[in-house]
Protein backbone atom coordinates (compact mmCIF):
# COMPACT_ATOMS: atom_id res chain seq x y z
CA UNK A 1 0.00 0.00 0.00
CA UNK A 2 0.87 3.75 -0.64
CA UNK A 3 1.79 5.73 2.68
CA UNK A 4 0.26 9.18 3.06
CA UNK A 5 2.03 11.37 5.51
CA UNK A 6 0.40 14.62 7.61
CA UNK A 7 1.43 17.11 10.08
CA UNK A 8 -0.32 16.58 13.41
CA UNK A 9 -3.18 19.06 14.07
CA UNK A 10 -1.97 19.22 17.84
CA UNK A 11 -1.35 23.08 18.47
CA UNK A 12 0.24 22.63 21.90
CA UNK A 13 3.68 20.32 20.20
CA UNK A 14 6.73 21.89 18.27
CA UNK A 15 6.07 23.22 15.37
CA UNK A 16 8.72 23.40 12.21
CA UNK A 17 9.49 26.86 12.35
CA UNK A 18 10.10 28.71 15.20
CA UNK A 19 6.79 31.15 16.15
CA UNK A 20 8.71 34.15 16.57
CA UNK A 21 11.23 34.14 14.06
CA UNK A 22 9.48 32.38 11.68
CA UNK A 23 12.73 30.54 10.73
CA UNK A 24 12.94 26.99 10.36
CA UNK A 25 13.13 25.32 13.88
CA UNK A 26 16.40 23.84 14.38
CA UNK A 27 17.60 21.60 17.30
CA UNK A 28 19.89 22.59 19.00
CA UNK A 29 19.41 26.18 17.57
CA UNK A 30 21.69 27.99 15.20
CA UNK A 31 23.29 30.14 17.77
CA UNK A 32 24.05 27.04 19.93
CA UNK A 33 25.42 24.72 17.49
CA UNK A 34 27.25 28.12 16.31
CA UNK A 35 29.10 28.56 20.15
CA UNK A 36 29.36 24.87 20.29
CA UNK A 37 31.58 24.90 16.73
CA UNK A 38 34.61 26.67 18.47
CA UNK A 39 35.15 23.85 20.07
CA UNK A 40 36.56 22.50 16.66
CA UNK A 41 39.20 24.94 16.98
CA UNK A 42 40.89 22.82 19.70
CA UNK A 43 41.38 20.18 17.03
CA UNK A 44 45.02 19.02 17.80
CA UNK A 45 44.26 18.44 21.77
CA UNK A 46 40.78 16.65 20.77
CA UNK A 47 42.44 14.42 18.47
CA UNK A 48 46.36 13.86 19.35
CA UNK A 49 46.39 10.52 17.36
CA UNK A 50 45.62 12.61 13.78
CA UNK A 51 47.75 15.52 14.81
CA UNK A 52 50.63 13.15 15.30
CA UNK A 53 49.79 11.66 12.43
CA UNK A 54 50.30 14.97 10.14
CA UNK A 55 53.36 16.06 12.31
CA UNK A 56 54.86 12.80 10.40
CA UNK A 57 53.97 13.83 7.31
CA UNK A 58 55.83 17.18 8.01
CA UNK A 59 58.47 15.37 9.02
CA UNK A 60 58.02 13.78 5.52
CA UNK A 61 58.71 16.81 3.56
CA UNK A 62 61.45 17.86 5.99
CA UNK A 63 62.77 14.55 4.85
CA UNK A 64 62.77 15.94 1.59
CA UNK A 65 63.78 19.15 2.46
CA UNK A 66 66.85 17.85 3.43
CA UNK A 67 67.90 16.53 -0.42
CA UNK A 68 66.44 19.59 -2.55
CA UNK A 69 65.78 22.59 0.02
CA UNK A 70 62.81 23.71 2.57
CA UNK A 71 61.62 25.79 -0.26
CA UNK A 72 61.44 23.23 -2.91
CA UNK A 73 59.80 21.08 -0.60
CA UNK A 74 57.34 23.88 0.34
CA UNK A 75 55.67 23.83 -3.34
CA UNK A 76 56.13 19.75 -3.11
CA UNK A 77 54.08 19.95 0.30
CA UNK A 78 51.52 22.65 -1.34
CA UNK A 79 50.49 20.19 -4.54
CA UNK A 80 50.09 17.09 -2.37
CA UNK A 81 48.25 19.05 0.06
CA UNK A 82 45.95 20.53 -2.22
CA UNK A 83 45.13 17.29 -4.25
CA UNK A 84 44.28 15.60 -0.72
CA UNK A 85 42.33 17.92 0.85
CA UNK A 86 40.56 18.45 -3.32
CA UNK A 87 40.10 14.21 -2.68
CA UNK A 88 39.22 14.39 0.73
CA UNK A 89 36.11 16.92 0.27
CA UNK A 90 34.84 16.48 -3.07
CA UNK A 91 34.21 12.95 -1.92
CA UNK A 92 31.07 14.72 0.01
CA UNK A 93 30.55 18.01 -0.76
CA UNK A 94 31.72 17.42 -4.86
CA UNK A 95 33.88 19.53 -6.95
CA UNK A 96 32.40 22.72 -6.76
CA UNK A 97 34.54 25.62 -7.07
CA UNK A 98 34.49 26.51 -2.84
CA UNK A 99 35.42 23.45 -2.51
CA UNK A 100 38.47 23.63 -5.25
CA UNK A 101 39.65 27.10 -3.68
CA UNK A 102 39.34 25.82 0.11
CA UNK A 103 41.61 23.01 -1.04
CA UNK A 104 43.83 25.41 -2.60
CA UNK A 105 43.88 27.87 0.43
CA UNK A 106 44.27 24.73 2.35
CA UNK A 107 47.54 23.43 1.11
CA UNK A 108 48.72 26.95 0.74
CA UNK A 109 48.39 27.08 4.81
CA UNK A 110 50.15 24.43 5.22
CA UNK A 111 52.88 25.06 2.77
CA UNK A 112 53.51 27.99 4.42
CA UNK A 113 53.66 26.48 7.83
CA UNK A 114 56.13 23.87 6.58
CA UNK A 115 58.09 26.52 5.84
CA UNK A 116 57.57 28.72 9.17
CA UNK A 117 58.75 25.83 11.22
CA UNK A 118 61.78 25.41 9.26
CA UNK A 119 62.51 28.76 9.60
CA UNK A 120 62.15 29.56 13.33
CA UNK A 121 64.22 26.11 13.66
CA UNK A 122 67.19 27.52 11.70
CA UNK A 123 67.12 30.34 14.00
CA UNK A 124 66.97 28.53 17.53
CA UNK A 125 67.92 25.20 16.65
CA UNK A 126 71.34 24.71 18.67
CA UNK A 127 73.12 22.87 15.42
CA UNK A 128 75.95 21.20 15.89
CA UNK A 129 78.61 21.73 13.54
CA UNK A 130 80.02 18.67 11.27
CA UNK A 131 77.03 16.66 12.75
CA UNK A 132 75.17 16.45 9.61
CA UNK A 133 72.95 13.53 11.04
CA UNK A 134 72.64 15.06 14.31
CA UNK A 135 70.64 18.18 13.00
CA UNK A 136 68.84 16.38 10.66
CA UNK A 137 67.52 13.85 13.54
CA UNK A 138 66.48 17.18 15.55
CA UNK A 139 64.71 19.06 12.01
CA UNK A 140 62.88 16.02 12.11
CA UNK A 141 61.61 15.26 15.11
CA UNK A 142 60.93 19.38 15.35
CA UNK A 143 58.64 19.25 12.30
CA UNK A 144 56.66 15.72 14.00
CA UNK A 145 55.95 17.19 17.19
CA UNK A 146 55.44 21.19 16.49
CA UNK A 147 54.28 20.21 13.18
CA UNK A 148 51.81 18.17 14.59
CA UNK A 149 50.17 20.38 16.87
CA UNK A 150 50.23 23.59 14.34
CA UNK A 151 48.88 21.11 11.61
CA UNK A 152 46.01 20.09 14.16
CA UNK A 153 45.35 23.91 14.59
CA UNK A 154 45.14 24.45 10.78
CA UNK A 155 43.22 21.46 10.26
CA UNK A 156 40.89 22.52 13.46
CA UNK A 157 40.49 25.97 11.52
CA UNK A 158 39.51 24.67 7.83
CA UNK A 159 36.68 22.55 9.89
CA UNK A 160 35.88 25.95 11.25
CA UNK A 161 35.80 28.42 8.48
CA UNK A 162 33.95 25.36 6.10
CA UNK A 163 31.44 24.54 8.32
CA UNK A 164 30.84 27.76 9.31
CA UNK A 165 30.84 30.18 6.32
CA UNK A 166 30.56 27.82 3.71
CA UNK A 167 28.23 25.07 4.54
CA UNK A 168 30.92 22.70 3.71
CA UNK A 169 32.17 19.88 6.67
CA UNK A 170 29.39 20.31 8.85
CA UNK A 171 29.80 16.37 10.15
CA UNK A 172 33.05 16.12 10.31
CA UNK A 173 33.35 19.50 12.05
CA UNK A 174 31.74 18.18 14.80
CA UNK A 175 32.40 14.60 15.03
CA UNK A 176 35.93 15.90 15.79
CA UNK A 177 35.44 17.45 18.92
CA UNK A 178 33.64 14.03 20.13
CA UNK A 179 31.16 15.40 22.09
CA UNK A 180 28.49 13.36 24.21
CA UNK A 181 25.89 15.86 23.99
CA UNK A 182 22.30 16.33 21.73
CA UNK A 183 21.37 12.85 21.12
CA UNK A 184 17.73 12.50 19.09
CA UNK A 185 15.97 9.54 18.23
CA UNK A 186 12.86 8.59 16.93
CA UNK A 187 9.87 7.41 19.11
CA UNK A 188 7.31 4.92 17.26
CA UNK A 189 3.55 4.47 17.89
CA UNK A 190 1.67 2.13 16.05
CA UNK A 191 -2.01 2.29 16.21
CA UNK A 192 -3.95 0.38 13.19
CA UNK A 193 -2.74 1.54 10.07
CA UNK A 194 -1.61 4.65 11.61
CA UNK A 195 2.50 5.23 12.84
CA UNK A 196 3.01 8.51 14.73
CA UNK A 197 6.77 9.06 14.91
CA UNK A 198 7.94 11.41 17.56
CA UNK A 199 11.40 12.83 17.23
CA UNK A 200 12.69 13.06 20.69
CA UNK A 201 16.20 14.99 21.51
CA UNK A 202 18.58 14.40 24.93
CA UNK A 203 20.34 17.89 25.18
CA UNK A 204 22.77 15.95 27.83
CA UNK A 205 23.70 12.52 27.50
CA UNK A 206 24.41 10.18 30.82
CA UNK A 207 28.26 9.30 31.92
CA UNK A 208 29.47 6.23 32.00
CA UNK A 209 29.94 6.36 35.50
CA UNK A 210 25.88 7.65 35.64
CA UNK A 211 24.21 4.56 35.05
CA UNK A 212 22.36 2.54 37.68
CA UNK A 213 20.54 -1.08 37.43
CA UNK A 214 17.06 -0.56 37.33
CA UNK A 215 15.45 -1.40 40.90
CA UNK A 216 12.36 -2.37 40.23
CA UNK A 217 11.31 -2.23 36.39
CA UNK A 218 7.65 -1.65 35.58
CA UNK A 219 5.50 -1.13 32.29
CA UNK A 220 6.28 2.73 32.59
CA UNK A 221 9.99 1.84 33.17
CA UNK A 222 11.13 -1.38 32.36
CA UNK A 223 14.21 -1.06 31.04
CA UNK A 224 17.48 -2.83 32.64
CA UNK A 225 19.40 0.24 33.24
CA UNK A 226 18.27 3.89 34.30
CA UNK A 227 20.51 6.66 34.69
CA UNK A 228 21.00 9.28 37.93
CA UNK A 229 20.01 11.83 36.99
CA UNK A 230 17.14 11.11 35.41
CA UNK A 231 17.23 11.46 31.76
CA UNK A 232 15.76 14.98 30.42
CA UNK A 233 13.74 14.16 27.06
CA UNK A 234 12.38 16.71 24.79
CA UNK A 235 10.23 16.83 22.05
CA UNK A 236 12.00 18.28 19.44
CA UNK A 237 10.32 19.00 16.25
CA UNK A 238 6.52 18.43 15.14
CA UNK A 239 5.11 14.57 15.23
CA UNK A 240 4.08 13.62 12.21
CA UNK A 241 1.46 10.30 10.70
CA UNK A 242 1.92 8.08 8.32
CA UNK A 243 -0.99 6.43 6.99
CA UNK A 244 -1.43 2.98 4.95
CA UNK A 245 -3.85 3.48 2.34
CA UNK A 246 -4.89 1.37 -1.03
CA UNK A 247 -5.64 4.72 -2.42
CA UNK A 248 -3.25 6.14 -5.15
CA UNK A 249 -2.04 9.39 -3.68
CA UNK A 250 -2.75 12.47 -5.28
Amino acid sequence: PNVALGWSADQKLLHAYDARTRQPAAWPSRADSLSMLRGVLAFAFLNPGFAAALGCIYALFGLLALGIGHLYAAVVALIVATASFQDYTRRQEGSRARVKLLSLLNGAAHSLAFVGLVEVFLLIAPLAPNEPVTNAAMLLAWLALAGGAVAGTLFGIYLYVSSRWLDIGHVDAFSAMRRDSHRHFLRLRIKGDEVTVYPIGLARTPRRNEWRGNPAPSPAEPSAFVSDPPLEAQLIETPFVARATDQPLA
